[in-house]
């Protein structure tokens, strides 16, 4: 099973970033971090992602609004929170809607908030299966980070064309988005970001590699994603099940080569089934100590009985 990770949230087609025709910053001219919120709703995100969509909704409801910038995030609230009421299609109307009242605004802080629009707008169609709707709206976003955003914006719009890709399967473009996504991580400057840039995308690059047959490559990236989850869970002591599943993760690469190698009756696949094992059990011993769900320490008994076999 391919982990594909998108946050804040996160998520693509045959336009490179070459193509796209538009000047970017300078490493030294960009922003830094996720475009915040006008102050006084600093804390209507955190509200929405943690059950407070009830609080978050009556303060927009009741707070007096200044200006048309200040109207453009609460209009992306609102969809927000039809979102986590997952009332998709209401959350698309609002979105669109919008988007199109700030389509025409040409400042800084409005570009980068178009690209937190057409991030979610991307979210959307992908959820309705569009794919190729969903990549196009992406392809967006990455233009307007790309000038406007900061690398930590313009990384997660990557993430999101690169999981376009995987729902599309295709692994080439994919590869090449995830080998962007790898250069513009390391130029994010908070080192808890940039360890957790790395680690999405070194994720999500084994899979595609691995889809690809390019097995060795893919884990070495396996390997790279567990030492930087690893590396952010210490620094950050949140979501262990983080070395879990990249532990299970380096298991499935394994096994997948173990698979390969047998259809194509190719000596030596026992010793990458052995791997497999190996790293299914201490998936499993993690999953324990870290007190995950039931449900999911019975995923990972099932996949170590399948590579058992």
């Amino acid at each position: 099973m391919d982990f594909r990770i998108e946050v804040r949230i996160v998520l693509l087609i045959v336009i490179l970033s070459a193509t796209f025709g538009c000047s970017s910053f300078s490493l030294s001219s960009r922003p830094t971090g996720i475009l915040a919120p006008p102050e006084k709703y600093k804390d209507i995100i955190f509200l929405i992602n943690n059950g407070g969509s009830a609080k978050a909704r009556q303060f927009l409801n009741t707070t007096e609004i200044d200006g048309p910038y200040e109207a453009a995030w609460v209009n992306y609230f609102h969809g927000l929170l039809a979102m986590a009421d997952k009332d998709f299609p209401k959350a698309l109307e609002i979105i669109e809607t919008g988007h199109s009242r700030i389509y025409h605004k040409s400042s800084d802080k409005f570009q980068r908030l178009k690209g937190r629009f057409l991030k979610k707008l991307g979210w959307l169609q992908r959820w309705n299966k569009n794919y190729q709707g969903a990549t196009f709206l992406h392809q967006k976003e990455y233009q307007v980070f790309k000038k406007y955003g900061s690398a930590l914006e313009l990384h997660d719009a990557l993430i999101s064309l690169d999981v376009d890709a995987y729902f599309l399967k295709r692994w080439d473009l994919s590869e090449k988005w995830l080998n962007e996504a790898l250069k513009v991580a390391s130029d994010i400057d908070d080192k808890d970001n940039k360890l957790k840039s790395l680690a999405i995308t070194h994720n999500n690059l084994s899979g595609t590699l691995s889809s690809l047959k390019k097995f060795e490559q893919a884990i070495q990236n396996a390997i790279l994603a567990h030492k930087y989850w690893t590396e952010f869970q210490v620094t950050k002591g949140q979501d262990q099940s983080r070395e879990v599943w990249a532990t299970f993760n380096i298991g499935d690469i394994y096994f997948a080569w173990y698979q390969h190698l047998k259809v194509q009756e190719i000596a030596g696949a026992e010793t990458y089934q052995k791997k497999s094992i190996d790293a299914y059990k201490k998936s499993l011993s993690l999953a324990r100590k870290r007190k995950i769900k039931k449900s999911d320490i019975l995923y990972i008994k099932k996949q170590l009985s399948k590579v058992q076999k």
